[in-house]
């Protein structure tokens, strides 16, 4: 049976960067972290700026987590038993 963990992300413009919130968590997005710190900042700035309504605002961080659970690696000795 596979093991299933939750990993969770804030993307607030006070929460901690993406990479440092995979890495509490035992995993990183390797050479991916950028990219997608790039597009949880377009994101905000998107939202924040009004060009986004709040059921797009879900949707789309809905696919931007998603998207980066499926890049997640799990940090080595962290989350393996």
């Amino acid at each position: 049976m596979e093991k299933t963990t939750t990993v969770t992300f804030r993307y607030g413009a006070l929460s901690p960067g993406i990479e440092e919130q995979a890495k509490e968590q035992g995993f990183t997005l390797g050479e991916d972290a950028e990219l997608f710190q790039r597009v949880a900042d377009v994101r905000a700035m998107l939202f924040v700026r009004g060009y986004m309504t709040d059921a797009q605002e879900r949707s789309i961080t809905q696919k931007i987590s998603d998207d980066i659970a499926r890049h997640l690696v799990p940090l080595k000795g962290v989350t393996e038993e």
